[in-house]
């Protein structure tokens, strides 16, 4: 097996991963956004004294957004560098326009962003 070609079937492995992390993570938010809901109910109901409980739920569901975003958009950078019979185009524009990314996100200070993009941009590399 060439190196292009097990750089093609590392990348196939990646993408099929990043496509049920998305399923997932949609799900998940989902999942989330219903417990927001009901504990803002049950926030009410305690005449407004689930403040903790109400913004800990908020905050579980901001960063499964965040994630599914952030590899929902990775998952459609790599969709859209596949050819006809699927396989990556120039597949080290991926993992330079990832590297970019995480640069960027880095001096945003977007942290959490940056950690997403380079695990999936390490799991791309891995031999």
């Amino acid at each position: 097996m060439s190196i292009n070609t097990k750089h093609q079937k590392k990348l196939r492995e990646v993408f099929k991963a990043l496509k049920e992390r998305v399923d997932e993570l949609t799900s998940e938010q989902i999942k989330r956004g219903y417990q927001q809901r009901n504990e803002l109910i049950s926030h009410v109901y305690s005449g407004y004294n689930n403040d903790e409980k109400l913004l800990a739920k908020k905050k579980e569901w901001e960063t499964v957004g965040l994630e599914q975003r952030t590899v929902n958009w990775i998952y459609a950078l790599m969709r859209g560098k596949r050819d006809l019979y699927g396989y990556f185009e120039n597949p080290q524009e991926i993992t330079s326009e990832l590297q970019n990314l995480i640069k960027q996100s880095e001096e945003k200070e977007l942290f959490e962003i940056a950690n997403i993009l380079n695990k999936w941009r390490l799991k791309m590399i891995e031999t």
